[in-house]
């Protein structure tokens, strides 16, 4: 799990005790995943318009909401043993 779940907490109690509520919620977090690789699929789909004359902008936008997308997948798999480098 990443620490910027639990960065935010002062005690090694409240870490302890939000990781377990975090760990509760696995199965909301695993559906969350799924629904965004179903809209990084639809994504996909929908690239490659160059008919469009703002595809550059469109492509621009598509590749920022990929990398969101991507972000947001990292953070709720649960399995990562990884700490943030910041």
């Amino acid at each position: 799990m990443y620490t910027a779940w639990t960065k935010h907490l002062k005690t090694e109690k409240e870490k302890s005790d939000f990781q377990r509520e975090i760990l509760s919620a696995r199965p909301v977090l695993e559906r969350q995943a799924q629904l965004i690789e179903e809209e990084e699929a639809t994504i996909e789909r929908a690239e490659g318009n160059f008919d469009n004359p703002n595809w550059d902008y469109r492509q621009a936008y598509n590749i920022g909401y990929r990398a969101g997308l991507r972000f947001s997948k990292k953070l709720i798999d649960l399995d990562q043993q990884t700490k943030e480098n910041k």
